[in-house]
């Protein structure tokens, strides 16, 4: 029988790519520009930095008005 994780002292955090919800002490945490990010783990980190690095590479293609 499996015995109930108490999270009281732990809150549960949800990554930012998948939303999987990870104790905080697990989770990785960069520092965005106004705000803090969770990761499970290091694959969507990576997914999430890839993500960043299109988005900022649109916004530069974009013809400015």
């Amino acid at each position: 029988m499996t015995t109930p994780t108490d999270t009281s002292n732990n809150p549960l955090v949800s990554c930012e790519v998948c939303a999987k919800q990870i104790p905080a002490s697990e989770a990785q945490v960069p520092e965005a520009v106004e705000y803090f990010v969770h990761f499970c783990g290091a694959q969507c980190y990576d997914l999430w930095q890839k993500k960043i690095k299109q988005d900022q590479a649109q916004q530069a293609s974009k013809p400015k008005s």
